[in-house]
């Protein structure tokens, strides 16, 4: 009678067949290999969590998205003291402004005279005037849409 041990020696001799699981990464790189140039974001990201064992955590999962989209952004650290006293005397000089061009357009409305109203930064409503007014003054490095986003954010900030 043969023993079994023969049996087992044999099936470890005889070549295993393998076939190719067709995962959802496994067709990615298939589209690659094909001479796909670009794979959508979602479409990677399915595949990523088909293959997981957990659900991605959800903040993760929108990070992860950003940043194959191209969108999520690192952010560069703590704001320096002269950013932040840049910022402020943005806000204090746009509200300022901004404030005293509103209660003009009340009393005697906005047309200027000839010299200013030609002029570029008195354009606009007075929130965008005050704003290119700002730029031309103190930021001419940033644009006047800048400015006012600075202006916005620092006086939600304070409050």
């Amino acid at each position: 009678m043969p023993s079994d041990d023969r049996g087992e020696r044999a099936a470890a001799i005889r070549p295993q067949i393998v076939v190719p699981v067709r995962t959802p990464l496994r067709r990615l790189d298939d589209k690659l290999v094909g001479g796909a140039d670009w794979l959508d974001a979602n479409e990677m990201l399915r595949a990523l969590e088909a293959e997981l064992t957990e659900p991605l955590p959800a903040n993760f999962r929108q990070h992860l998205l950003g940043r194959l989209e191209g969108t999520a952004r690192k952010k560069r650290g703590p704001k320096s003291k002269q950013v932040i006293k840049r910022e402020m005397v943005i806000w204090a000089r746009y509200y300022g402004i901004h404030r005293r061009l509103k209660r003009r357009r009340q009393t005697v409305g906005l047309v200027g005279w000839p010299g200013i109203s030609e002029a570029d930064w008195w354009k606009g409503p007075p929130a965008e005037r005050a704003a290119r007014m700002v730029r031309h003054k103190l930021a001419p490095m940033l644009t006047w849409k800048q400015v006012q986003e600075i202006a916005q954010r620092v006086g939600r900030e304070l409050g």
